[in-house]
C-alpha cells in the first residue's frame, strides 16, 4: 500500500513537470503551407542531415536575420509549459519529422504553480515555474527563387502601427533585405518606406505592394535603380546596381 502511494505521488508530480515530447509538439503545431508536398523537396532536411536549433533572446529579428539568409518559414509551436531540460533535443526530433532543417525558440517565465499533492499515505509540497514556449521551424528557398531575388529585397503594404508613426499611408515597407545582395551593400534596410522608384525610362510613385509589383516586372540584372526612401522622418536616395 506505501508503495502503491509512493508512486501515485511519484506520478502526479511527473505530469506536473512534465517535459515536451514530439507528439506533444505535434498538437501546438501550425504548418504555413496547406500541404507539406508544397515545399520542394530541395528544400528540406535531407537524410542523413542534422537539424539546427538555437535559442533566440530576440525572436522577430532572428526569424529576419533567417530570411535575409534565403530560409522560409514552414510552421510553429506556441504553448506554456514548465522548464523543459530536454527541449532541444524535443525539437531536433520534430524537425526531422517535418523534415525542418533550422529551428529557433524562446520562452518566457510566466508564473509558477504551488501546491500540494496529496495520495493519502503521504503528502507533498510542489511549486512548478511555467514559461510561453515559442518555436519556429525553417527551410531553405529554391535555388530558384534565390536566382530570381535580383532586387535583393522584399516589401509589403504599410501596417496600421507604420502609418501611425510615419503618419502616411502611402508607400512599400522593406521587409527582408537579402545579405550579401546589392541592396545590402547599398545600406537599404528593414523599415525603410519606399516611395518612388526611379528605373530606366520610368519615375514611379510607389503608393502601395501593387504598385512596386507593376514595375518590378521591368526590373533587369545589371541595370541601375534608385529608390527614394523614408527612413526616421527623414527622405533619402539608395542608387545601386540590380
Amino acid at each position: 500500500m506505501k508503495i502503491k502511494s509512493y508512486y501515485l505521488l511519484f506520478l502526479g508530480l511527473f505530469f506536473l513537470c512534465s517535459c515536451a515530447t514530439s507528439t506533444n509538439l505535434a498538437k501546438f503545431y501550425h504548418p504555413y503551407f496547406s500541404n507539406e508536398e508544397s515545399i520542394a523537396e530541395e528544400c528540406l532536411l535531407q537524410e542523413g542531415e542534422e537539424p539546427k536549433v538555437y535559442y533566440s533572446d530576440n525572436i522577430n529579428d532572428d526569424i529576419t536575420l533567417l530570411r535575409s539568409r534565403y530560409y522560409t518559414s514552414i510552421g510553429d509551436c506556441s504553448y506554456n509549459g514548465p522548464d523543459d531540460s530536454t527541449l532541444v533535443q524535443t525539437i531536433k526530433k520534430f524537425c526531422k519529422e517535418k523534415r525542418a532543417k533550422i529551428a529557433i525558440y524562446s520562452y518566457n517565465y510566466t508564473h509558477t504553480n504551488y501546491g500540494v499533492y496529496n495520495t493519502g499515505q503521504y503528502i507533498s509540497s510542489y511549486n512548478v515555474r511555467r514559461y510561453d514556449y515559442t518555436i519556429v521551424f525553417f527551410a531553405k528557398q529554391k535555388d530558384s527563387y534565390i536566382e530570381n531575388q535580383i532586387t535583393g529585397f522584399l516589401v509589403k503594404d504599410l501596417d496600421t502601427t507604420t502609418r501611425k508613426e510615419y503618419q502616411r499611408n502611402t508607400g512599400v515597407l522593406v521587409d527582408v533585405v537579402y545579405e550579401n545582395s546589392n541592396a545590402f551593400y547599398a545600406n537599404l534596410i528593414k523599415n525603410d518606406i519606399i516611395t518612388r522608384i526611379k528605373y530606366d525610362t520610368i519615375d514611379m510613385e510607389i503608393k502601395n505592394l501593387e504598385d512596386f509589383d507593376v514595375i518590378n516586372n521591368y526590373f533587369k540584372k545589371g541595370n541601375s535603380i534608385t529608390l527614394f526612401i523614408i527612413r526616421n522622418g527623414y527622405e533619402h536616395q539608395i542608387k545601386y546596381e540590380l
